[in-house]
């Protein structure tokens, strides 16, 4: 497993490998709770995070795919992260993007 210190002093854990497919962001969530206890869907924040640091915990992927945060818009949308274009994203919940699950592990 990879860890991450945040800027914000907390430290993350990374699951080594994205889930099996993607997901419509309901779904993201249960499958990363599914995982056992504590993991969950990444805050943006945390998913900008491990962007910054993706060579570093060798995580080619996240140039190359959109994924799911925690953080939600409304009842109908949520925000994401591309990868491609580096950016935060707002997508409808329905969309299915990759997920990574992370866990808190020191605050």
């Amino acid at each position: 497993m990879n860890e991450l210190t945040l800027e914000n002093g907390i430290t993350i854990q990374i699951a080594e490998n994205d889930l099996d497919t993607q997901y419509d962001w309901t779904t993201a969530l249960s499958m990363c709770q599914a995982l056992g206890e504590g993991w969950r869907l990444p805050t943006i924040y945390e998913i900008e995070n491990i962007f910054e640091n993706r060579e570093i915990l060798d995580f080619a992927n996240y140039g190359y795919w959109t994924y799911w945060s925690s953080d939600v818009i409304n009842t109908e949308q949520a925000f994401g992260f591309s990868g491609v274009e580096g950016i935060i994203i707002q997508e409808s919940k329905n969309e299915r993007f990759y997920v990574r699950a992370v866990k808190t592990i020191s605050k």
